[in-house]
C-alpha cells in the first residue's frame, strides 16, 4: 500500500512539473523575438446585424438628372431654406435683402421673384475669374464665375422666402454650378450664368446638365443625415449615440449607396456596412479624415467590398481603407506594398502584420504613424530602408515563418 501511495504521489508531481514546463516554454517562445513568428490576429466577432434590403428604390442605373429630380421631389421645399452652405454675415445678408426687396417690389408669386432675380444676375454680374465667390463679394463687385452666380442667387432668393439649393456638376464645357429653385409646386433647375432655367423633371431633355451634388442634406433619421454627393445618395453625417452603428439601407425611400461623411460623431467606434454601400467616396476621405472609428465590418453578402482585420478591400483584393484609429492591422498578402498604400496618418496604430505572399515593402509605404512600434513580417519579405517613416522611436521589425505559432492577441 505504501509503495502504491508513493507511486501515485510521484506521478502527480511528474505531471504537474511537465505541465508547468510546457507553459513556461510556450511563454518563452512567445516572448523571445529571436524565435517569434508572426501570429494571426483573432478577428472580432460581429454581434451587431447589418442593414437588410428594405425594397427601396435603386437609383444607381439612372441618369444624374433623373436622380436629382426624384430626390428633390421626395425631399420637398423645406431643404431650400438652409443657409449653411454659404459664407455670409448677418450684416451682409441684411444689405443684400434690402437690395432684393426693392428689386422684386410688386412681385406677387415666387416665380416672379425668381425671374426678377435670375434676370438681374444675367444682366449685372460679369463672368470673370480671380475674385472671391462668396455671395457678398460677388454682389459688391458684380463679378464672379458660376459658383459666385449660384451663391448670390441662393441668398437673394432666401431673403424672399423662395427655397433654393446649390447644385454642382458638369456641362459640356466642364465643371459647373447652378441652383435648383422651388416654385409653382415643383423644382426648377436655374442657371443664371448661362441664362437658362427649366423644370427639374426635364433634366433628361437638358442632358448637357449632369448634377453630381446638392449642397444641403436631403433626408435625416435617428442615425444619419443624407446628401446627394458624387452622384449618389450619400451618408453625410453619423450622429452622436452608440459606439457601434449600423449604416441604414435607405433614406427617403431610396437606397443609400455612398458612405463618404463630412462628420462622424466621436462616440462612434465601429460601423457595420451592408450590401447597399457601393462606394466609400473618392479616396475614402470622409471616414479617414472625419472619424475616430477603430473597426469596420462589411456584410459578407456584399458584392463590392469585404472586411479583413481592421481594413476594407475591394473584390479585386485591393486595400481601400484602414479604420483610422485602429491599433493593429493584419494585411492580406500583396506582392508589392508601396507608397500608394492607405497606411498613413494613423495616430493610434501600434502594430502591423504582413503575411506570407508579401514580396516587397517599398519606400514610404507606411508614413506618419507615431505609435507604430512593431511590424511582423515573413523572413523572405524585402524591405526598403525608407519603408516606414514617421513611426515610434522604439520601432522594430520582427521576422518569422508564420507557422505553428500560438495566436498573438493585442
Amino acid at each position: 500500500m505504501k509503495d502504491n501511495f508513493k507511486t501515485t504521489i510521484y506521478m502527480k508531481h511528474f505531471y504537474l512539473s511537465f505541465a508547468l514546463l510546457f507553459i513556461a516554454t510556450t511563454f518563452w517562445n512567445c516572448s523571445d523575438d529571436s524565435n517569434m513568428g508572426i501570429g494571426s490576429i483573432e478577428e472580432p466577432v460581429a454581434t451587431r446585424s447589418f442593414a437588410e434590403n428594405d425594397g427601396s428604390t435603386d437609383l444607381s442605373k439612372r441618369t444624374t438628372g433623373y436622380k436629382v429630380f426624384k430626390l428633390l421631389q421626395a425631399a420637398g421645399p423645406e431643404i431650400g431654406f438652409s443657409l449653411t452652405d454659404v459664407n455670409i454675415t448677418n450684416e451682409q445678408y441684411a444689405e443684400i435683402k434690402a437690395f432684393t426687396d426693392e428689386l422684386v417690389a410688386g412681385c406677387t408669386t415666387h416665380e416672379e421673384i425668381h425671374n426678377n432675380v435670375h434676370g438681374w444676375l444675367v444682366k449685372n454680374i460679369k463672368y470673370d475669374y480671380g475674385y472671391d465667390q462668396d455671395p457678398y463679394p460677388v454682389f459688391k463687385n458684380r463679378v464672379g464665375i458660376c459658383q459666385g452666380y449660384a451663391n448670390l442667387m441662393k441668398v437673394m432668393l432666401h431673403t424672399q422666402g423662395v427655397p433654393c439649393v446649390l447644385t454642382n456638376g458638369y456641362i459640356p464645357a466642364g465643371g459647373h454650378a447652378w441652383c435648383n429653385v422651388y416654385f409653382n409646386d415643383r423644382w426648377y433647375a436655374s442657371d443664371p450664368t448661362n441664362n437658362h432655367y427649366f423644370k427639374s423633371s426635364a433634366y433628361s431633355s437638358n442632358s448637357q446638365y449632369e448634377p453630381t451634388s446638392i449642397s444641403v442634406p436631403l433626408f435625416e433619421d435617428e442615425y444619419c443625415t443624407y446628401t446627394y454627393y458624387e452622384a449618389q445618395l450619400n451618408v453625410n453625417s453619423i450622429k452622436e449615440g452608440a459606439e457601434s452603428v449600423t449604416i441604414p439601407f435607405s433614406a427617403g425611400g431610396f437606397i443609400v449607396s455612398n458612405l463618404n461623411p463630412v462628420k462622424v460623431a466621436a462616440s462612434v467606434k465601429e460601423i457595420y456596412v451592408g450590401t447597399n454601400i457601393a462606394s466609400f467616396g473618392e479616396g475614402m476621405v470622409g471616414l479617414t479624415k472625419y472619424s475616430v472609428i477603430e473597426s469596420i465590418h462589411i456584410d459578407p453578402e456584399s458584392t463590392h467590398f469585404e472586411s479583413f482585420s481592421t481594413g476594407v478591400y475591394d473584390k479585386a483584393g485591393n486595400l481601400k481603407f484602414i479604420a483610422p484609429y485602429a491599433k493593429h492591422i493584419e494585411l492580406k498578402p500583396i506582392a508589392l506594398f508601396d507608397k500608394e498604400s492607405v497606411i498613413k496618418d494613423l495616430p493610434n496604430l501600434e502594430t502591423i502584420t504582413f503575411v506570407p505572399g508579401t514580396a516587397k515593402i517599398d519606400a514610404w509605404a507606411v508614413e506618419r504613424c507615431p505609435k507604430l512600434h512593431t511590424v511582423y513580417m515573413p523572413q523572405e519579405t524585402m524591405v526598403n530602408s525608407s519603408a516606414f517613416t514617421g513611426v515610434s522611436g522604439a520601432f522594430r521589425i520582427v521576422r518569422g515563418n508564420y507557422t505553428n505559432i500560438p495566436q498573438i492577441k493585442f
